[in-house]
């Protein structure tokens, strides 16, 4: 018997090939084993998993979901005043250089994002958007000299344009690897001159 790493999972191999009655023995066995190894497969897994996905967790990712979405901010006025800030602390903490360089000013992010969530509450309409119509809305048709966002929006703009995962770049990945094959990167000056 031999453990082989499928990346992931560690599979059991088996080398018997015995045919008795109709079925190797392998056949005949492989419940038993199933029920042996179940435990830990399923171990196994579940740490995959929680690896793969650990970086759901994050307090920015997090932070970023309580900011982006409107939809679980408080109906309440009273409950609306502090909602979120500790968030948009965290984002702001988070991207600090990216957002200094474009002249953030956190105190006032935090003043124009009670502002954002009072304008919110007095404009109901605008709360019964999906969250792509909602902020496209707040992005272009609420006015600078009716409310200014410019800081608050430079936060918001961050945390809708995370990825929350990496398909994108695999994608990528699978693009080149089809481009860039084994045989295209054996060529070499000898096969590529005429004579």
């Amino acid at each position: 018997m031999t453990w082989k790493t499928s990346g992931c999972l560690s599979i059991r191999s088996w080398g018997w090939n015995n045919v008795q009655g109709g079925q190797s023995y392998k056949e005949q066995h492989s419940d038993r084993l199933f029920e042996q190894s179940k435990a830990a497969i399923i171990f196994e897994a579940k740490q995959f998993q929680a690896s793969r996905f650990e970086d759901f967790s994050s307090p920015v990712l997090k932070a970023c979901g309580v900011v982006s979405n409107h939809k679980s901010w408080p109906k309440d006025r009273n409950h609306l005043g502090l909602y979120g800030e500790e968030e948009l602390v965290t984002v702001a903490q988070h991207f600090q250089v990216v957002l200094r360089s474009n002249i953030f000013d956190l105190e006032v992010a935090k003043d124009q994002w009670l502002s954002l969530k009072l304008y919110c509450y007095d404009h109901r309409h605008i709360t019964n958007l999906s969250q792509a119509e909602f902020w496209v809305e707040v992005f272009t048709q609420v006015h600078l000299d009716e409310l200014d966002l410019s800081h608050v929006l430079m936060g918001v703009e961050i945390c809708l344009t995370m990825a929350v995962s990496s398909s994108c770049c695999e994608r990528g990945f699978s693009c080149m690897g089809r481009l860039k094959s084994e045989y295209r990167n054996s060529l070499d000056v000898k096969l590529l001159t005429c004579s």
